[in-house]
């Protein structure tokens, strides 16, 4: 079983990858919150936002490890990319499936947009920004 995206590539929990394409369009039109916040705000303003968050407060780590921004920037653009096709579910309804799938897409989908991101995704230094703006984004 699988769903078939904008740009034609099948997805399933287990097979298929989203193009950048269809990722941005899916994230654009996914509310956060299950879209109970007060005013729109799409999980692409969400991602847009702890970009930007790593951007202006990691300034002194990117001047220290320049080929870190690059990568940190996109972790930041694509840490909820799993989102463009599970959706949004707030934390409180996620199911433990519905985890272990957002993780294998997690795998997936920088394995083959973004190598060098893949390889580094584990870093524990990005893994823990990412969690810190993350919340901080909330």
């Amino acid at each position: 079983m699988y769903i078939l995206t904008q740009s034609g590539r099948e997805v399933g929990p287990e097979t298929g990858i989203p193009s950048l394409e269809d990722i941005a369009r899916g994230l654009a039109r996914q509310p956060r919150f299950g879209g109970q916040s007060r005013c729109w705000w799409s999980v692409a303003h969400h991602s847009i936002f702890v970009a930007d968050l790593l951007r202006l407060r990691e300034r002194k780590l990117f001047a220290r490890q320049p080929e870190w921004e690059p990568l940190l920037i996109l972790y930041g653009l694509l840490h909820d990319a799993h989102e463009a096709v599970t959706g949004d579910v707030p934390t409180p309804f996620k199911t433990p499936i519905l985890r272990y799938y957002q993780r294998r897409l997690d795998e997936r989908i920088p394995q083959e947009h973004v190598p060098a991101l893949y390889r580094r995704r584990h870093d524990p230094l990005a893994v823990q920004l990412i969690h810190t703006y993350d919340r901080q984004a909330l």
